[in-house]
């Protein structure tokens, strides 16, 4: 374990760019991850694919910008711009709810009642033309509490924060939702 930590950090500091679900931080210090993936590209880049947490962009990762997203390997050759179309989550108190968020067949997201907001770089997994979003829902057979709420829209950085101009699309599951497995299969055309 203390080797691959070392080997990792050798990596970051001799070529590649840190990347924790598809943000550049490579000020990143000090912390230690679990249940995640992790891939070295042909770049040097570390890519962590970390479900559990969220990424804020700081200072120092807002102006760089990434080359292919937490999962690259798995991402469609996008002719969008990094940073143009976002997913993020709303929690206001739901319990039972668990979705797993595809693009075009690919696993993209998890995102789960009383989990942390989900603010994530959609891009690199959407192309210009016709998308398909399928919002699989895999939580409780008795899903309680108030709304869970998934939007996909086209959004920018101002600062450390972002910001969804409009939804283009919105899930939204609460107490009065059909529990168990259940997929919702919607579709977003980008011009």
């Amino acid at each position: 374990m203390i080797a691959l930590a070392f080997s990792l950090f050798l990596c970051v500091a001799q070529a590649g760019t840190l990347y924790v679900n598809g943000t550049p931080v490579d000020g990143l210090k000090s912390y230690a991850f679990e249940q995640v993936d992790v891939r070295v590209d042909d770049k040097g880049n570390i890519w962590i694919d970390a479900p559990k947490y969220n990424v804020s962009l700081g200072e120092e990762a807002k102006g760089r910008s990434s080359t292919g997203g937490s999962r690259a390997d798995s991402a469609v050759e996008s002719d969008l711009p990094r940073g143009s179309w976002w997913l993020v989550s709303e929690d206001q108190g739901s319990t039972g709810h668990k979705v797993a968020v595809m693009v075009n067949g690919q696993a993209v997201k998890i995102v789960e009642s009383g989990g942390q907001q989900v603010i994530f770089d959609i891009s690199p997994y959407l192309h210009k033309g016709t998308n398909v979003v399928t919002f699989r829902n895999s939580g409780t057979d008795s899903p309680g509490g108030a709304a869970l709420e998934i939007m996909i829209g086209p959004g920018s950085i101002v600062g450390s924060k972002v910001t969804i101009d409009r939804p283009k699309l919105t899930y939204k599951r609460n107490s009065a939702s059909q529990g168990g497995e259940s997929d919702d299969n919607q579709t977003l055309v980008i011009d």
